[in-house]
């Protein structure tokens, strides 16, 4: 039987920093939005007060998620190359 927990959990990883570069992009057209529509009205600065946790969590969201490297696939460990040939 084959070992599924390393695909699941890189896969679970990619969905959460989708998730989070989605907020921050959605924060960003929220703020264009805003920009466009309202701009110099209260609704504006509710909605760039708003954009700018919405952003910040999405950031937030997105570094915490990164997938750090497996010490296992790094070259450093692994061992150096014989010149022998084996016997």
């Amino acid at each position: 039987m084959q070992n599924h927990a390393e695909p699941l959990a890189l896969l679970r990883c990619i969905k959460n920093m989708v998730f989070g570069i989605g907020l921050m992009v959605f924060a960003i057209g929220l703020l264009a939005f805003g920009y466009v529509w309202a701009q110099n009205t209260m609704i504006f600065a509710v909605i760039f007060y708003g954009g700018a946790p919405l952003f910040l969590m999405g950031a937030i969201w997105w570094w915490v998620t990164r997938r750090p490297s497996s010490p296992e696939s790094t070259p450093q460990d692994a061992p150096p190359p014989s010149d022998s040939v084996n016997p």
